[in-house]
């Protein structure tokens, strides 16, 4: 058994493949939604067991949802009956993984306990909602974000172990290695390609900064010129005008010489 690694749009054509399976038959899913709920809801009220007996249920009926958009997907009937293949297929292994997902659920709770002295934890087992103020309180933020970083590697494993065990025969032991290790590998090459995202939104976001700049540079007023210096002028044209004396002085000199000279050879 192998793990398919897809790029993360993917995510986006399942959400569009889920929306075509429910037009393909929208009566037959919202009734298996609600016979879900309903069934749920009627198992939870039992004293004492109710809210172990329905978490224990949830991988099973987790396979039923999936065996009913296979039927969608192969232009079948949506039926109620559908909602119980996970009780009809391998069911040991579905108990198995129930209560490893009730544990793990425990657990969970048990360490958001530790942030608001129970307070979710009571809301999701009892669902006596708390007063305004807890909902409002850091402790009870600190532990919503617990249990949620607690409960991405539970959702990780059970993501694809229930239809392993069900469709495919695997030990519940290696559905949830499986399940939990292909979403790693997914995760992974999602992280980046987020972080390669990321790199190429910051490198434009620069070239965009690099063009403004150079936009603002360019809308600057040309420098005026400095006020001339008299004295820097002055020093400046100094040594052309001692030149011009120079070569004047000269050629008058060499102008006399040769004046003399031809005086005394007329010929």
């Amino acid at each position: 058994m192998q793990a398919r690694i897809v790029g993360a749009g993917r995510g986006l054509r399942w959400l569009a493949e889920g929306w075509r399976l429910f037009r393909a038959a929208p009566l037959g899913w919202l009734a298996l939604v609600f016979a879900y709920w309903l069934m749920m809801t009627l198992v939870s009220l039992a004293p004492y067991v109710g809210v172990a007996a329905a978490s224990v249920l949830v991988p099973a009926f987790s396979v039923g949802f999936l065996a009913a958009a296979r039927a969608a997907s192969h232009r079948g009937g949506v039926q109620l009956a559908l909602l119980f293949d996970g009780f009809r297929q391998a069911p040991a292994a579905q108990l198995v993984l129930g209560v490893v997902y009730f544990a793990c659920l425990a657990l969970v709770l048990a360490a958001s306990a530790l942030a608001d002295d129970g307070a979710l934890a009571r809301w999701m087992l009892t669902g006596g909602r708390p007063a305004d103020e807890v909902l409002q309180s850091d402790e009870f933020v600190m532990a919503l974000a617990c249990a949620a970083a607690l409960y991405t590697p539970v959702m990780m494993m059970f993501w694809f172990a229930p239809p392993l065990a069900a469709w495919h025969s695997v030990g519940a032991a290696k559905a949830l290695f499986f399940s939990f290790f292909a979403c790693l590998m997914n995760w992974r090459r999602g992280d980046r390609l987020t972080h390669a995202r990321l790199a190429v939104l910051r490198s434009s976001d620069r070239a965009k900064r690099c063009r403004r700049f150079a936009g603002h540079v360019a809308d600057l007023p040309a420098p005026r010129r400095a006020p001339a210096d008299p004295l820097r002028e002055l020093l400046r044209e100094l040594p052309r005008r001692v030149r011009q004396r120079g070569m004047k002085r000269y050629e008058a000199r060499l102008g006399g010489r040769f004046g003399s000279a031809r005086r005394k050879n007329p010929s």
